[in-house]
């Protein structure tokens, strides 16, 4: 899709991981984008908080609906989950696993790994690991 100055489009954040609006204020010859006017969105494109200042998207990360980017993160992170989970073939491989993933670095926390290793160490060892909130709740 050709976008333009002065467009309306929507990318993940990455630290954040959460959904952006913004205006297109910059094109790059590298295909990313910088964009002002940014608003935080849910899944359904309605506006939760404004941001302060230009951030900007990486090429093919930058979409003209909401739903086009909310299927492309899930896409994405689907694959992500699915490769890291091919990556833990046996118990040593599950022992070792948290120990090249950040599992609690606030923005930097990997979250699909945390789900590739949760999912994984119930498929080994009929664990299941839970999750935070629910453990919190108790």
């Amino acid at each position: 899709m050709n976008f333009h100055i002065g467009d309306t489009v929507y990318f993940q954040e990455y630290w954040s991981k959460n959904f952006v609006e913004g205006t297109i204020t910059e094109l790059y010859d590298t295909g990313g984008m910088r964009c002002n006017n940014c608003y935080f969105v849910n899944q359904d494109g309605v506006r939760i908080g404004k941001m302060v200042g230009t951030v900007g998207a990486l090429p093919g990360e930058y979409f003209s609906t909401v739903r086009e980017l909310a299927n492309y993160v899930e896409g994405r992170d689907h694959a992500r989950v699915k490769k890291m989970k091919a990556s833990i073939k046996n118990l040593n491989d599950l022992l070792a696993f948290p120990l090249s993933h950040c599992f609690c670095g606030e923005e930097y926390t990997d979250e699909d790994a945390i789900k590739a290793y949760k999912e994984r160490t119930f498929e080994l060892t009929g664990i299941h690991l839970g999750d935070f909130e629910e453990e919190m709740e108790r």
